[in-house]
């Protein structure tokens, strides 16, 4: 069927775009004082949910600084909330222009030195997801869940005494491998890696440090 398009046509075109796209007609930037629900599952690399972690919405407002040349964020506005026994969770947000980034932190309560605090095990932008209005369901999966099972460990006073040292002197390892009985924490800013057998420090192995873990990085032992 020939003939040229029409401003009725192109409006019919873009109604049913806006139906069939996720979200529907509310995949549209919302209004102040719009609630936008943000739910989602936390599961680790087996797929397996991850009950009981604390995950946070932090809300900031990010701009570009002419002085700097470069985004500068405020201070973010976090409200907590838990993972059920089925590892979801859920936010409901009250739309607030002022706030243009969204950051999911997933975590856990530590007390480090007698002071508590917020272990953040990962971080997950989701600023378009919410800028929709209708954000679909997240499945995130953990990429660093055996710091995490470390982690329940020390909060349960399961920890050995040299890996309590060791986190206590360097903080987190920005990586953590396992095989078999021997677990290496990896400090790759520092050049080290620590590796235990059981959870007794076996050895040291120096290295050149490095800013950021290189893509399927391999024990140096």
């Amino acid at each position: 069927m020939g003939g040229r398009l029409t401003r009725r046509h192109v409006l019919r075109a873009a109604l049913v775009a806006g139906l069939l796209a996720p979200g529907g007609l509310h995949a549209q930037e919302p209004r102040d004082g719009d609630r936008v629900t943000l739910q989602g599952t936390v599961v680790d690399g087996d797929g397996q949910p991850v009950p009981g972690i604390t995950v946070l919405l932090e809300a900031a407002r990010e701009r570009f600084s002419l002085r700097s040349r470069e985004n500068k964020r405020g201070e973010a506005l976090q409200v907590p909330t838990q993972t059920d026994a089925n590892g979801a969770f859920r936010f409901e947000w009250t739309w607030d222009r002022h706030y243009n980034t969204f950051t999911l932190a997933f975590g856990l309560e530590v007390t480090r030195e007698g002071a508590p605090g917020f272990e953040i095990v990962e971080r997950r932008d989701v600023s378009s997801e919410m800028a929709g209005g209708a954000p679909p369901p997240l499945r995130h999966e953990l990429k660093d869940a055996g710091w995490l099972r470390w982690l329940r460990l020390y909060i349960d006073g399961k920890a050995s005494d040299d890996e309590k040292k060791i986190y206590r002197d360097l903080g987190r390892p920005q990586k953590l491998t396992t095989d078999g009985t021997a677990t290496s924490w990896w400090y790759f800013e520092k050049g080290k890696v620590y590796r235990l057998e059981s959870g007794r420090l076996d050895q040291v192995i120096p290295f050149d440090p490095v800013r950021e873990p290189e893509t399927g990085e391999k024990d140096p032992a």
